[in-house]
């Protein structure tokens, strides 16, 4: 108005009238009227009065028919004009009667069978709606009681409706169905195929944008940036927020270089390469672009054999798939990974930009950390995939160094582009990077399905792209990399779940893992003739020594020489193995009578792995003829059997091992040939179970000192077991009688009173079974005093006990 009124003032000497002060105030005042209008009419969007000025037509029509004048003459003035003053609620309720029936003439919303449940119940409110909108334009009272009225008659619909979809006459789910991750991904690669660059873009735009399709045909250059690995998408208005009364909300979308046909950032590059802009400010100009991509998806799916028969495998028919489809699929498959560590159902209603009244409002604010996990998953990378971090196609060099050829390249293949948006500069050479790393793919797809150019099947997407010359350029395109971490631009990987942190940690790890197995084995390659002739130069060296190479050779000292060899070598790689530069030692014996101990200390542990392996023994493993695989897993030979020992050499073997057999409370049963021999290591574990439990009890600080390997060597660990042997175990294993053992009352142990076993002398199997004999009659006298009658037992319960 200021800048109107000087313009105004300005022109007045230019133009002497008497009345020109008047006339430049009645101008001010008629644009004040004007402009307060214009405002005054914006709180109804202008689509919300493209419909209404449809259902008011709608109703006109209905009106103006012979039928409905003969039937209500009381609407009509003399002159036959209808008269909005005298229309009733019950007159509006027949007309929605007619709508809801499919008996009112509407040659402009289809034919009758268009889905009369969803569709009209929706359209049925917006010519509730509509009607009251006409009277507030004509200044017409509504009738008293009018919406009270029709939300009766609203409700007593919708059950009806509902009651239709329960007996199956009506569709079970209204609008449009959601499609799924497989379907999109089809829908992707169709169109781009098809040549169609604007609906490629548009639609993996809107799903990873999650949507409506309006918002996304309303996109701006200046909505656009890149920040990080992520493009950001600026979304001011919504269906939620149309009075901006909530910040913009800023959404992230990732590049996927695993799946290039749902990738968004490439496929904006190749639709702003493919495209010449105006001065339009939206990245889709035009007035009906959701229509436009509405139709090339119906095209999409009718036009293929194998889009009809993707929909069928998914249960959907072409007239369930619109193109709201792809939100609902978009928000079904980021909350279908929530078992697996998917994002929260906040957090894709925030991206979605749902409304949860005002606890949505006061309380759930929209974040970026929440918001690029989503946006990753959107993108279709793999959700429990150390590939998950990937980051997009970038230039590897640094922004201070960008040269001019990769300006130059941004500049000439995105010239239209450019020349009235140069804001997109680093939005465009993310883009240029995609484009140049998938060039083959595009090679191979893009309008592989066959565009008529000119009479001739041709590929005017791809000739077009390939016309530009930075996209020929090979010194661009080695300057382009794709996932893992950028260490010369800093770009970090954003959005990522903590399990994502520990699979990239993880892969890491594998990589170098395997390629120090490579190492190794080039290394062992290329030693492997100086460690033959080594090998031959000692048992040379020792055959001299001993005198053999005269006459003739004996068997006797050819294995006397090849068992010191053998020694020799098993020491140089124990030594190797205990180095700093290796991280795993053999196993010892000391560690193998650790895992037979009940529950060792840490400390007890970390001690006994400190012992040196020159005093440990290093036992081999074996393969039987009866394994599948061709590793050895057992650690005896094929038949061999456990010995028969008195307690006290059973232990030192329990526990030590010798020189023919490892540690064997070490052994598994599947060490073992048949099952005699396993039903023998059944009873040296028996024993030994109560052994440990004695000395727990009698003799901890000495069983703890033997456990903890503080002993200096394998002779002071057998010394300690003799004297536990003697000053505990014995005299817990006191020798009685036979006929003792065999009295009932002798058996019974309360407590720890002495374990009357024949003798500590017998053999492991005959003490284990002397075990399992006083376990049974300590339960059955248990047993008996536990169930002792109050009065005298019959001579039937008498035979019964006596027998028992």
């Amino acid at each position: 108005l200021v800048s109107q009124t000087e313009a105004t003032q300005d022109t007045v000497p230019c133009h002497p009238c008497p009345t020109s002060p008047r006339t430049a105030q009645d101008t001010l005042e008629a644009h004040a009227e004007r402009h307060t209008a214009h405002m005054e009419s914006m709180h109804i969007a202008e689509s919300t009065k493209s419909r209404y000025k449809t259902a008011q037509t709608i109703f006109l029509r209905y009106v103006k028919l012979p039928s409905t004048r003969a039937q209500h003459p009381e609407w009509y003035s003399e002159d036959g004009e209808f008269q909005l003053s005298q229309f009733t609620t019950a007159g509006f309720k027949n007309y929605l009667s007619m709508r809801a029936a499919g008996t009112l003439p509407q040659p402009q919303l289809g034919p009758r069978s268009r889905q009369l449940g969803a569709v009209l119940e929706k359209s049925l409110g917006n010519d509730k709606s509509a009607l009251l909108h006409l009277f507030k334009q004509r200044g017409v009272m509504v009738p008293a009681g009018f919406d009270e009225e029709i939300s009766v008659w609203m409700r007593g619909f919708r059950r009806d409706v509902s009651n239709r979809r329960q007996s199956g006459d009506l569709k079970a789910e209204p609008g449009k169905r959601e499609l799924s991750f497989d379907v999109y991904c089809w829908l992707a690669r169709r169109l781009l195929e098809t040549g169609d660059v604007f609906a490629w873009c548009y639609c993996v735009m809107t799903w990873n944008l999650l949507c409506r399709s309006d918002t996304t045909s309303h996109v701006a250059f200046s909505h656009l940036s890149w920040h990080g690995d992520a493009l950001r998408v600026a979304v001011p208005k919504s269906k939620t927020n149309q009075a901006g009364e909530s910040p913009a909300v800023a959404k992230h979308v990732y590049a996927n270089s695993l799946e290039p046909a749902i990738c968004p950032i490439l496929a904006l590059g190749v639709y702003s390469a493919c495209t010449t802009f105006t001065e339009s400010p939206l990245l889709y100009p035009g007035s009906h672009q959701s229509q436009r991509f509405s139709v090339a998806l119906k095209k999409a799916f009718l036009s293929s054999a194998e889009g009809m028969a993707a929909l069928q495998s998914a249960g959907l028919s072409s007239e369930d798939v619109g193109v709201h489809s792809l939100r609902k699929g978009g928000s079904s498959y980021a909350l279908s990974g929530l078992a697996g560590g998917g994002p929260s159902v906040v957090s894709v209603l925030l991206r979605g930009e749902w409304s949860l009244s005002n606890v949505h409002r006061r309380y759930f604010k929209h974040q970026d950390a929440a918001d690029q996990f989503i946006g990753r998953i959107l993108a279709g990378l793999p959700l429990c995939d150390a590939r998950f971090a990937d980051l997009p196609p970038r230039f590897e060099v640094s922004l201070s160094q960008v040269g001019m050829h990769v300006r130059e390249g941004v500049t000439t293949t995105f010239s239209s582009l450019l020349h009235h948006h140069p804001t997109m500069h680093a939005v465009l050479r993310h883009c240029l990077a995609s484009v140049l790393y998938h060039r083959g793919f595009l090679e191979q797809h893009l309008g592989v399905a066959g565009h008529r150019v000119g009479g001739r099947a041709g590929r005017p997407g791809l000739d077009l792209l390939l016309s530009r010359p930075a996209l020929s350029s090979s010194s661009l395109r080695a300057l382009v990399a794709s996932g893992g971490s950028c260490s010369v631009t800093g770009m970090r990987a954003s959005g990522l779940p903590p399990h994502v942190i520990i699979l990239r940690r993880q892969s890491e790890l594998s990589d170098l893992i395997t390629e120090g197995q490579a190492g190794i084995r080039e290394e062992l390659r290329n030693g492997q003739p100086h460690l033959a002739n080594s090998l031959c130069d000692r048992l040379l060296a020792e055959l001299r020594s001993a005198g053999i190479g005269g006459s003739y050779v004996t068997a006797d000292g050819l294995g006397e020489v090849l068992g010191r060899v053998r020694r020799e070598i098993q020491e140089s790689v124990l030594a190797a193995m205990s180095s700093p530069s290796t991280a795993p030692e053999p196993a010892s014996s000391s560690a193998s009578a650790s895992s037979a101990a009940p529950s060792p200390s840490p400390s007890s542990s970390s001690s006994s792995s400190s012992a040196s392996a020159s005093d440990r023994q290093l036992y081999q493993l074996y393969r039987w003829p009866t394994d599948t695989t061709q590793e050895p897993t057992h650690r005896l030979p094929y038949g061999t059997r456990l010995p028969c020992r008195t307690l006290l050499d059973a232990m030192s073997i329990w526990y030590l091992g010798d020189a023919r057999l490892p540690p064997i409370s070490s052994l598994k049963y599947g060490d073992l040939t048949s099952s005699g021999e396993r039903a023998h290591l059944t009873a040296w574990r028996t024993v030994f179970r109560e052994v440990e439990r004695i000395l727990q009890e009698y003799a901890r600080d000495q069983w703890s000192r033997f456990r903890s390997g503080n002993a200096t060597d394998t002779a002071e660990h057998r010394a300690l077991l003799v004297q536990l042997y003697h000053d505990v175990i014995r005299p817990r294993f006191q020798e009685v009688s036979e006929d003792t053992c065999s009295s009932t009352s002798a058996s019974v142990v309360v407590g720890y009173e002495p374990y009357q076993i024949r003798s500590a002398q017998r053999k492991i199997s005959t003490i284990a079974k002397e075990l399992r004999k006083r376990k049974r009659r300590s339960l059955i006298a248990t047993t008996c005093q536990a169930h002792t009658p109050s009065r005298r037992p019959t001579r039937r319960r008498r035979r019964h006990q006596t027998s028992e």
